[in-house]
């Protein structure tokens, strides 16, 4: 789909029998009057945004509303596995609402981009609770998901929190690759996988834990692009950038001479599995390279000085 192409989420409004309480998914005291607590927003369309006849200002407000509306709402993981309440929805809905407001601001309705932040807020602030902290901080994780009734889950570790980070670099630093929590919780999957893979017992020096998803996952992958990232947002920039080119050096080692990768590699020979010539590989593969040149550079910049 040509790049001037977008999704725009249209409003398809079933409206539901309003509660006294405050429905899930909408923010107490900010329901009626808006029609928050009776809106789905299930309908998406792909057109061109000059063929829509709808203001730029609109559509920002709609994509926000929607997301003010149903954050609060469990929904599929990036996995499509479970339904719950995820770490990696929750984050980057956060993102999305603290955009918004920056949006919001500048066409100058200041009213609406002040909600879309209280709710950023408010979103980040429920994020406080998937955090598992340990008597040693270091030992600490952020959980995967809650389940839908609000029980924890049996699955906690899980790789999607870390992209939660590298998919969120914008101005909020919480939750981000120099979070401290963020870099706790990829230490615990470090050594998960390092633990459980064959793939990784008497690897090559300078070659970083092949990981996968969870424990008793499938597959392998790397997390090269969250430690460039770590680097280039300062603190210990060249231990990041070489933990970031020991993943990456692992995932080279398994790649094919045709430099076209499938999905995963097997955790125990290193066989390319899954499925291939797909476009996030790639996408994941130059994003990773972006990343890392400017972490080369935040390494660099000190010695200029």
């Amino acid at each position: 789909m040509p790049l001037s192409f977008q999704i725009v989420r249209v409003a398809s409004i079933s409206l539901r029998k309003a509660s006294p309480r405050a429905t899930p998914g909408c923010r107490a005291g900010h329901s009626s009057s808006r029609g928050c607590a009776s809106r789905r927003r299930e309908a998406w369309c792909y057109a061109a945004p000059h063929t829509l006849g709808i203001p730029a200002g609109a559509r920002i407000t709609a994509g926000n509303e929607s997301c003010q509306c149903m954050w609060r709402e469990p929904s599929y993981d990036i996995s499509e596995e479970k339904i719950a309440h995820h770490c990696y929805t929750l984050r980057v809905s956060a993102e999305a609402l603290t955009e918004g407001a920056a949006s919001l601001q500048g066409l100058g309705d200041t009213a609406q981009a002040q909600r879309c932040f209280e709710e950023s807020q408010a979103v980040l602030s429920r994020l406080d609770k998937y955090w598992v902290n340990k008597r040693d901080a270091m030992l600490g994780y952020c959980r995967l998901r809650v389940l839908a009734d609000d029980h924890p889950s049996p699955k906690v570790l899980d790789i999607a929190v870390i992209p939660s980070a590298i998919h969120s670099l914008g101005t909020e630093a919480t939750y981000g690759p120099a979070d401290p929590r963020m870099q706790s919780t990829l230490a615990r999957l470090d050594a998960l996988f390092d633990a459980a893979y064959p793939i990784n017992r008497g690897r090559a020096i300078g070659r970083g834990p092949a990981m996968g998803r969870y424990a008793g996952d499938f597959s392998a992958l790397g997390a090269a692009g969250f430690c460039f990232r770590a680097a280039a947002l300062g603190g210990d920039a060249r231990h990041w950038l070489e933990r970031g080119d020991a993943s990456l050096a692992t995932v080279r080692a398994y790649t094919p001479a045709d430099r076209d990768p499938s999905e995963q590699f097997d955790q125990r020979s290193g066989a390319q599995i899954s499925a291939k010539h797909l476009a996030w590989s790639h996408a994941a593969s130059i994003s990773c390279v972006s990343a890392r040149r400017i972490a080369a550079t935040a390494c660099e910049a000190p010695r200029r000085r």
